[in-house]
C-alpha cells in the first residue's frame, strides 16, 4: 500500500516539483552574486573617474589661485 502511494501521479509530479524548485533557487543563489560584483565594478569605476575629475579641478583651481 504504501509503495503504491509513492508511485502515484502526484507523488511523482510533486517530487518533479521539488527538484524545479530546488534547482531554481540554486541558480539564483549561484547568479546573485556575479551579477552584484559585476554592479559593484561598474560604481567603482565611476566614483574613480568622478575623483580624477574632482582632483583635476581641484588642481585648477590651485593652479589658479597662486600668487
Amino acid at each position: 500500500m504504501g509503495l503504491s502511494v509513492l508511485r502515484s501521479n502526484i507523488a511523482i509530479q510533486t517530487s518533479v516539483l521539488i527538484v524545479r524548485a530546488f534547482v531554481a533557487i540554486r541558480q539564483l543563489i549561484a547568479n546573485l552574486p556575479v551579477d552584484r560584483v559585476g554592479e559593484l565594478e561598474k560604481q567603482i569605476k565611476e566614483l574613480r573617474a568622478y575623483m580624477e575629475e574632482v582632483f583635476t579641478d581641484y588642481n585648477d583651481i590651485n593652479e589658479d589661485t597662486r600668487m
